[in-house]
């Protein structure tokens, strides 16, 4: 309940699902934003392979995002972002994905994973699923748009 609730047991299950997709990946960085639902979701993660996480401000621009990575310079090669249904998608484009087919994420959609391979100047696209399939209203309750 709140402003910033956290996950719910089908949420924390998903979380745990994600670690496995990823812990062999290479990860070297986790972005997050302030909120729980974003941290709790990078929590296995970050404990079980050290990794560290760093917050950033959303927004529906994706600077927020952007102005962090940049801050740090070109060091992570391998990164995961963990974002909010309405951010997810200018995010993407800022990382340079110019022709991008998807127009908008719903708010009950938890188990999406997007890859981009960005290398030579050149940007590859992927969309997946993970874990375990959303539900529409799964969790009774809808998350709040950022302000």
């Amino acid at each position: 309940t709140g402003n910033n609730p956290g996950l719910l047991p089908s949420g924390l299950n998903r979380c745990g699902d994600l670690y496995r997709v990823l812990k062999n990946k290479k990860i070297t960085g986790i972005y997050v934003t302030k909120y729980r639902r974003s941290q709790m979701t990078a929590d296995s993660l970050s404990i079980y392979s050290h990794i560290p996480v760093i917050e950033y401000e959303a927004d529906t621009s994706g600077n927020g995002l952007q102005e962090k990575i940049t801050e740090l310079g070109n060091r992570q090669k391998n990164i995961l972002i963990i974002a909010h249904s309405n951010t997810i998608i200018p995010i993407i484009k800022k990382l340079g994905v110019a022709n991008l087919q998807l127009k908008s994420i719903s708010d009950e959609e938890y188990d999406n994973l997007f890859i981009i391979h960005a290398k030579k100047g050149k940007v590859k696209f992927i969309y997946k699923k993970f874990g375990d399939k959303s539900a529409r209203n799964n969790d009774n309750r809808k998350m709040k748009p950022l302000q």
